[in-house]
């Protein structure tokens, strides 16, 4: 089942997420559940947008788009296989996925990383530099 879902990380900036649930009936629960399933299916999308909600403006953009990411699913997961246990739903796995970056955002963010590239490459090319220095120096030594 899947949720694309508006969030506001508090910063005036709406991130669109893709949420992916995958989910069982408790059969223990499926019985007395199969009668109220459809009103209980239509509750799911809620709850899941419900916990984006709560959850994502405790992280910037960068963190939920990157850097921490994957404890923003794992958080995720655990408050919504939480809640959706209480009505004999056991949730197997949460994903996140096709995150929408307001497009400002996404600009300066695809510069920044470009900028960081650059840095790690001139950094390599630094090292390799010394490298060849210390190489020449060891070589007029040995003559």
């Amino acid at each position: 089942m899947g949720n694309t879902a508006s969030l506001d990380n508090g910063a005036a900036r709406r991130v669109g997420a893709l949420t992916i649930l995958l989910w069982i009936l408790d059969g223990l629960a499926a019985g007395l559940l199969l009668g109220a399933f459809c009103a209980r299916f239509r509750d799911i999308p809620p709850i899941v947008a419900s916990v984006w909600r709560e959850l994502v403006p405790n992280y910037t953009v960068r963190d939920v788009f990157s850097a921490k990411r994957e404890e923003v699913r794992q958080r995720a997961a655990g408050m919504i296989t939480q809640k959706l246990a209480a009505d004999g739903i056991v949730v197997k796995e949460v994903m996140l996925r096709d995150i929408q970056l307001p497009e400002e955002y996404a600009k300066g963010l695809e510069t920044l990383l470009l900028k960081e590239q650059e840095n790690d490459r001139m950094g390599v090319e630094t090292e390799l530099k010394q490298k060849q220095v210390r190489i020449s120096e060891l070589e007029a030594d040995a003559d």
